[in-house]
């Protein structure tokens, strides 16, 4: 497990159960944290996990930017034969997936 400080006003924390990994998000993804985000994810990506689920229950905020990178996440998953899933998203941030169609695109559980 790693634990990440609020920086670029997110915090990520990666725990890792074989090759399932779950990423937890705290504070804001927007454009400013998607690279820090991202990155976490490439990092679970090289190191062959079959699973990422991105937990949003901290997430505060997110903006086209975030939705962006997590769409981009699942589609590349998606040609890697890998699952993806977000769960827990607080309410301000269902919303937003909810308006945009995205909840059952990104396995929303």
């Amino acid at each position: 497990m790693t634990e990440d400080d609020l920086v670029d006003g997110i915090a990520v924390r990666t725990e890792q159960d074989g090759s399932r990994a779950v990423l937890s998000l705290t504070g804001e993804l927007d454009l400013v944290s998607a690279p820090r985000v991202r990155s976490a994810i490439g990092a679970l990506r090289a190191d062959a996990v079959d699973e990422i689920v991105v937990d949003l229950s901290g997430l505060t905020y997110i903006d086209s930017v975030g939705i962006g990178l997590l769409v981009a996440t699942r589609r590349r998953l998606d040609s890697e034969g890998r699952r993806f899933s977000v769960r827990d998203p607080a309410p301000q941030v269902l919303r937003l997936l909810e308006i945009t169609g995205l909840v059952e695109y990104l396995g929303l559980h």
